[in-house]
């Protein structure tokens, strides 16, 4: 009989243990003003240089597909008489 109770507390045991653990995974800490400054620097930051990050955001993807054309266009030589450049 004293094996099934100490069983039965090791299995209450395990599950506590696994409880906790997954709590402390899934569970956030609390929001301090920390996390708030934080995001008020990054705003910050960001309202003086939203204007040179769109540029980049925009003019780096259309500069690697015009150079990677230009660049595999000058292996392409004719497709169906007609020229890869038209």
């Amino acid at each position: 009989m004293a094996s099934s109770q100490e069983a039965s507390t090791a299995g209450q045991t395990k599950s506590n243990f696994v409880e906790e653990a997954l709590t402390d995974i899934i569970t956030f800490p609390d929001l301090g003003v920390g996390v708030f400054r934080v995001w008020q620097r990054d705003f910050l930051y960001f309202r003086y240089s939203w204007l040179v990050t769109a540029f980049w955001a925009i003019f780096e993807p259309v500069l690697y597909l015009f150079a990677i054309g230009m660049g595999i266009g000058r292996y392409v030589g004719q497709i169906d008489g007609v020229s890869y450049y038209n």
